[in-house]
């Protein structure tokens, strides 16, 4: 008599189904964290340029944009207040932007030979998400505006 085996190409297949489908999930898992690196990725350039964008206002503001400042006035102008919100335009729309200008010196100017000089250090934020989330993004920039006048002159531009 001859006894034959039966079951064991049953669980040979289990054994390749269980194999294949923990691949398959860990690929699946490599793949969501890829794309959502990607996506924060594309918002801390966002997050950048909106933070930018701030800092180019900011720049112009202390630059007296309206021109209150003539020839032969003997100040500079003051910071804007500080922090100011700024809202962007478009995808930008989605960051909270804050700028800050402080100003060196404070009050009057530092004088040298017959200029005054005055320093703007200008800070500005761009975040999205909140504080302990995990997808927050924040980006911050600065930089300082250096503005002379030489008041005496009375006709030359700063």
């Amino acid at each position: 008599m001859r006894r034959r085996e039966s079951g064991s190409m049953l669980l040979i297949i289990v054994f390749f189904m269980v194999v294949g489908g923990a691949l398959a999930a860990g690929v699946l898992a490599a793949t969501r964290s890829q794309s959502q690196t990607s996506a924060l990725d594309v918002q801390g350039v966002r997050a950048y340029w909106a933070a930018r964008s701030a800092l180019e206002w900011a720049a112009y503001q202390v630059s007296d944009p309206d021109n209150t400042q003539g020839l032969g006035a003997s100040q500079l102008p003051a910071c804007f207040a500080s922090p100011k919100a700024l809202a962007l335009p478009g995808d930008l729309g989605a960051f909270t932007v804050s700028v800050s200008c402080a100003r060196q010196p404070a009050v009057g100017s530092h004088e040298e030979q017959q200029n005054r000089i005055v320093g703007y250090v200008l800070t500005a934020t761009a975040s999205s998400g909140g504080a302990a989330a995990p997808d927050r993004i924040e980006r911050q920039v600065q930089t300082t505006v250096i503005r002379c006048k030489n008041p005496v002159a009375g006709s030359a531009p700063d």
